[in-house]
């Protein structure tokens, strides 16, 4: 049977209601020498789990089946997938999971099993899992947790928990190796926020001084900003943003602790929201212009405007970075595009290669950025002096 009738018959056992074409164009579908490695069957239809329909691709290592009407996980269902680390059964019907949900010889690392409606959560589903790193429990969890099943995660560095209403997490059940907790906390006002708590029992807050420098990173929508905001190798302080009856709307806030002891107060914003808002230019110490590098030739005027709009509003001793997401090796032979008159004026250029694609929740991607490159940008940012 070749691959393509392969595909046929696992979509007709699954009664699968797209097109096998639309499915296997997708970003989450991947082949390699003929291989499947990663498969998106998100929103598809999916009803049932017939046994045995994922035996025949053993190299998978991502198979997301989020956004179905699946109730019921067979027994033993994923005992053959021993290259499965990434599972995504996010927004389906589940009301448990069973007992032997993973044999011990597995290689899952990403568990997401958000919006579903989990009468219980125990230890036995959870016992095998012991190379899990990410566990997404949000909108999940209607009835009670076994907490001690987090024993058996002893490599868990990210746990997503939030609106589940949940009044307490005993946070002695959870394995030290834990980096990231999401839950949600009460508002004093009413509502919700959700808050990283490791952050918040980590308190160093943020006092402000006249040392403080304040750095606006902008761009076109899918330029990468907020993948560069979310993975700054530094660690972030509680502080920023300060309590305050004015809502606040950037898209990401925080501080950084620079090696001189102050602190760089990093904001984001959108690039058609400083077209009108010119103020945040006017007081940042420092401006970076996120730039996707096939916006260059796809949106060019779009990024020449922002970049000219940067130039007139911002303060003389204010310094204009570029950094360019998804460049090319050669990006230093490159123009860019951009106006010799208009370049000269950029105090620097950053290149931020593509990096490492993992898939992440809901079929979405996750860009994993070289380390290096964006210790890079952070060491020209923290250069940066604030103006008195």
């Amino acid at each position: 049977m070749d691959e393509y009738s392969q595909f046929l018959r696992l979509f007709w056992e699954l009664g699968v209601d797209e097109s096998t074409d639309k499915i296997l164009s997708s970003h989450l579908t991947k082949i390699e020498n003929g291989v499947l490695i990663w498969l998106d069957l998100g929103c598809t239809g999916i009803e049932t789990l017939p046994l045995g329909v994922f035996d025949r691709f053993p190299e998978l290592e991502y198979l997301g089946l989020y956004g179905n009407n699946i109730s019921e996980i067979p027994p033993k269902y994923f005992f053959n997938m021993k290259s499965l680390k990434y599972l995504d059964l996010g927004e389906n019907n589940l009301k448990d999971l069973p007992n032997d949900f993973f044999d011990e010889d597995n290689s899952l690392t990403c568990l997401w099993l958000y919006a579903n409606e989990f009468e219980k959560l125990s230890v036995e589903p959870f016992r095998n899992l012991t190379k899990l790193q990410e566990l997404n429990l949000n909108s999940a969890i209607r009835g009670p947790i076994d907490w001690d099943l987090f024993s058996h995660l002893p490599n868990l560095k990210r746990l997503e928990i939030a609106l589940n209403r949940i009044e307490d997490v005993p946070l002695e059940k959870l394995p030290k190796s834990l980096t990231v907790l999401i839950k949600e906390k009460q508002l004093p006002a009413g509502g919700i926020t959700i808050i990283d708590l490791f952050q918040e029992l980590n308190s160093r807050a943020v006092e402000r001084s006249p040392e403080d420098t304040f750095c606006l990173v902008t761009g076109l929508m899918g330029s990468g900003k907020s993948t560069i905001m979310k993975q700054l190798p530094y660690p972030k302080l509680d502080g920023y943003p300060p309590e305050t009856e004015t809502k606040i709307f950037f898209d990401n806030l925080f501080a950084l602790k620079k090696p001189d002891g102050s602190n760089t107060i990093f904001f984001e914003l959108d690039g058609p929201t400083i077209l009108s808002w010119h103020q945040f230019i006017q007081v940042s110490n420092v401006v970076v212009q996120v730039v996707r590098f096939e916006h260059t030739v796809e949106n060019l005027d779009q990024v020449i405007q922002l970049a000219e709009h940067i130039l007139v509003h911002k303060p003389p001793a204010t310094k204009f970075f570029l950094a360019v997401t998804y460049s090319p090796e050669d990006l230093d032979g490159r123009l860019l595009g951009i106006p010799t008159q208009l370049s000269s004026q950029i105090d620097a250029i950053f290149k931020i290669p593509p990096g490492e694609i993992l898939p992440d929740v809901g079929g979405n991607r996750r860009v994993i950025i070289e380390e290096q490159a964006l210790v890079e940008l952070c060491e020209a940012i923290f250069k940066v002096p604030p103006s008195h």
